[in-house]
């Protein structure tokens, strides 16, 4: 694959599942700051700072998974129109 190839490049299923799994994730980290604000004030992030770190780990390891995909696919001898 050349540059030239990734100008009408798509996103694959498989890409687009791993955003929005990451987005999924993204919005649970407001949701978590409601329930935690409406019982504990402003001291729920620092009550949620686990739950946090925990929801970017996953983030994070999603990321990877959207990436590898993405290597993959452009990596591959089939020349994928997706990735």
């Amino acid at each position: 694959m050349k540059v030239e190839d990734l100008a009408g490049v798509g996103l694959s299923d498989a890409t687009k599942g791993y955003i929005g799994i990451y987005l999924k994730l993204s919005d649970l980290f407001g949701e978590l700051s409601d329930v935690s604000e409406r019982e504990y004030g402003l001291q729920g992030d620092a009550i949620n700072e686990a739950a946090y770190n925990a929801l970017a780990e996953a983030q994070s390891e999603v990321l990877k998974l959207a990436m590898t995909n993405v290597k993959h696919r452009i990596l591959s001898e089939e020349n994928h129109t997706e990735i």
